[in-house]
């Protein structure tokens, strides 16, 4: 009886948790998640993407939505942008302690979460939040004030992002 309890554990964890995968969100999913704020199609401004939504608010909330080519062309697209935000973390930190601060990757405010077909970063920085996000071909970025973080968190989560 204890060993069939155990597999029925194993077996409803596996059930519920999945196996550390999520499916992309198609184009409409994201302009219907973001139907209150402005959604404008960039496509004709991004020609590594099959569609293109910019998302803005009054709050300085920016969110971009990529469907791409491929999943090489979004992971490239995402790996350059946490570089870029990474340069911005340590300018920051730079300027906050003066110029002889020694800026260590360790000391940028960061969580990163991977699973089979996506990664999910969130930056804190002292004024503006950053989550990228990945999802097979889809690639989302958005940005905001960072006492409105948890606005955008909630939105992005809606959709796995």
């Amino acid at each position: 009886m204890k060993k069939f309890k155990v597999l029925l554990l194993l077996l409803l964890v596996i059930l519920t948790t999945g196996c550390g995968s999520r499916r992309a969100a198609t184009p409409d999913q994201f302009k219907e998640a973001f139907k209150d704020y402005t959604v404008e199609d960039v496509s004709s401004e991004f020609s590594f993407a099959d569609t293109a939504y910019k998302v803005t608010s009054t709050d300085n909330m920016i969110v971009y939505y990529f469907k791409c080519k491929s999943v090489d062309v979004v992971k490239d697209i995402y790996y350059d942008e946490i570089t870029n935000v990474k340069k911005e973390a340590a300018a920051d930190l730079i300027a906050n302690n003066g110029t002889d601060y020694k800026f260590k990757e360790e000391d940028i405010e960061k969580t990163i979460t991977k699973g089979d077909n996506y990664t999910i970063a969130k930056y804190s920085l002292r004024d503006t939040y950053y989550r990228i996000s990945f999802i097979e071909d889809t690639y989302i970025y958005g940005t905001v004030d960072i006492g409105q973080k948890t606005k955008l968190d909630n939105l992005m989560t809606i959709l796995k992002y």
